[in-house]
Parts: C-alpha cells; structure tokens; sequence
C-alpha cells in the first residue's frame, strides 16, 4: 500500500499521547486534601467534594443480636449535589456495597442492600433540599423497612428487611469505600438501634436532634452507638456511649477499598452522566488511533499497522486505569478500557477507510 503520511505523525502521536495521559491522571495527586472541618457555630462536620470519614475498627455485634431489628439515624444538610452520592455505607469484604445511603439527583434518597446477587432498594423522592436540614430514620424488622423523614413516615418497604448485622463492618461517610461518589454537606449526627422505633420514638428523637442543646440524652435506650460530633476540633469523633469504634478524620482524601477495573455490569447508571461518560471516552481515542494507524502504516503494511495501533490503545488505557486506583478522586473502570479501545479502533477505521480511497483514486490515475 501506498505510504501516505509522512514521520510528522510521530511526532503528532506523542503529542496526543501526553494530552490523554493528562485528561486521564490529572490532577496527580496520590494524597489530596480530606476536605472534612468542624463546624464552628454547633456540633457537626462539614464535607466538601472530597471527603471522608470512616471508623477505626469493624461494627461487630455479639452473634445472638445479629438478626435483631434495627434502626438508624442520620441527621444531617446536603449541599447542592449531582449524580449519585454515597452519604453512608457499611463496608466488609463480604459484601463491599452491602448497606447504602445515597443522595441521589440532588433530591431523591436511596438506600441500598446488595448481599452477593440479591438487589434490594428503596427510593424516597424529594427527600432532600440543599440547605435544609433533614433527619433520616431507617428502622426495620422482619416485615420490612419504614423511612422517616424529620419524624413522618416516607416510604415502606415491605421487599427490604434490615437487620443488626447489615450494620456491620467499617462505616464510611462522605463517600463510597470502593469509588469516588462523594457527597457534601453537614453531618451532625449519626445513632444505630438494636431495635426497631416506634413512631412516637422517632418523632421524640427528630425534636431532641433539632431543638436539644444536648442531643441524644433522651435517646440511650437501646442504642447502640451514638455519634452527636459534639468535639468541634480534632480528628476523632467518639460514641457518646463509649459502645463503638471511634470515627477518624483522616488528613487526606482517600477511597480505602478502591476496585482495580470495576466490572462493565457494577460501572453501569442508566443515567444521562454515564453515557456523557461512554461518549467521551470513545471519542477521546479516536484521534489516537487514527494518528497511530497514520504512523505505523508510513512504516509497515496497514495490517500491521492495524494490529500494532489496536494493542497500543488498549496498552494505553489499561494503564491510565491502573494508575488511577493510585489517585483517589479518579476510577478505575474496566469500562474505560473497552470504551477507550473501541474508540481507538474507529479511529483506525477511518484511517484505514481514507487510505484504500487514496490507493484507489491513485491505482485508477495509473
């Protein structure tokens, strides 16, 4: 076939190959800061984009409570917010995204359990309101979930039923444990029950949270860990009961249980975000593999030059996606990979379709 670019495409090619080293790396940083403060004017902690919070040690109940009734609260202020964003979840290598707590949409609440393939979830609309502050209970037993917000009853769900030991494992707030979903706002209190709660419970509780100058005082009977975040300086929050782990504040930004190449099937949202996400990563590599193909085919036949460019592009984005469980407001995607490889193969498809039209219009000159 006849050669029809020239060594420039070398030097065109490294060029694009910093320009996608720096869109999938950037900002390089292993260890950004943990944008967590205390709040100065009342108990609570302030999450910005990147934040975490996460207990010292594991949840563990004794085994006979393990399927007892359970109840949670939650007391806190979302910020604005987009896509999917993990306020709480209860990690263990079991069941890595076993209990969830997302913000979702700036507005929707979603709650989570995942237990190998079984997939349960309760959707609570138009819970959440940027700057306003909402306490969420969760309580449950063996006929289903209810959800309360700021003490009235939300949803139920008789599919979901919760019990102590989806409370188990290390506790993370502000961001998921296996990838970066951060949440912002203001946390400022959190309360785990070895019972259920009945609804004059709730709204008891839902008045000591929002009007008590000492929340949690009326709340010990059957709690069993309860986190007012009273200290305002530091970098632990400890259990008003002295039952449970300590919460630390760690200095920098990190996702601790962070997955090297998420499997396509846990990756997929069908969320417009998602798809933005798919476009992108196509067309980012496109130019690459066109480029590569230009080169290589100056040099052997296009064949080669097909073959060597394909393995490039995907060489390339696998190790962009290697390097990002290093940083933690990145995420490895096996998705990435396929979606960056079959952009650099129709980017060798245009080349390879803009070669045999020259080859022709000149073998029909001749």
């Amino acid at each position: 076939m006849m050669k029809l670019f020239d060594e420039r495409w070398g030097t065109w090619c490294l060029a694009y190959l910093v320009v996608i080293l720096i869109a999938g790396l950037w900002p390089f940083d292993p260890f950004p800061r943990n944008e967590v403060t205390w709040l100065q004017d009342r108990n609570g902690l302030r999450f910005g984009p990147a934040g975490i919070v996460m207990s010292s040690e594991n949840f563990q109940w004794p085994a006979a409570e393990q399927k007892s009734d359970c109840s949670l609260e939650l007391y806190l202020e979302p910020y604005t917010n987009l896509g999917s964003n993990s306020i709480l979840t209860f990690y263990t290598p079991e069941a890595p995204q076993g209990l969830r707590i997302f913000e979702w949409r700036r507005t929707i609440l979603l709650i989570y359990r995942d237990i190998g393939s079984l997939h349960r979830e309760i959707d609570v609309e138009h819970a959440f309101r940027s700057g306003t502050p909402i306490l969420i209970t969760i309580t449950s037993g063996s006929r289903g979930t209810l959800v309360y917000l700021n003490g009235k009853l939300a949803e139920a769900s008789h599919g979901l039923s919760l019990s102590l030991s989806d409370l188990s494992g290390q506790m993370i707030l502000g961001t998921s444990p296996v990838t970066d979903a951060n949440w912002a706002g203001e946390m400022r209190g959190v309360a785990i029950y070895k019972r259920q709660l009945a609804p004059d419970e709730i709204v008891r509780h839902f008045i000591a949270w929002t009007t008590a100058a000492n929340p949690g005082t009326s709340q010990t009977e059957g709690a069993a860990a309860l986190y007012a975040f009273r200290e305002r300086s530091g970098r632990v929050v400890r259990d008003d009961l002295s039952s449970a782990p300590d919460l630390e504040i760690p200095r920098s930004f990190q996702v601790p249980h962070k997955v090297l190449l998420l499997a396509p099937w846990k990756d997929f949202e069908w969320t417009p975000s998602y798809f933005q996400d798919v476009v992108i990563n196509v067309a980012g590599f496109v130019p690459f593999g066109f480029l590569l193909c230009a080169y290589f085919n100056s040099k052997r036949s296009l064949g080669w030059a097909v073959t060597t460019s394909l393995g490039l592009g995907f060489l390339t984005s696998l190790t962009i996606e290697v390097l990002q469980v290093w940083l933690p407001t990145r995420f490895s995607s096996s998705t990435d990979v396929i979606n960056n490889t079959i952009g650099t193969g129709l980017g060798v498809l245009l080349f390879s379709l803009a070669g045999f039209r020259k080859q022709k219009e000149r073998g029909s000159a001749t």
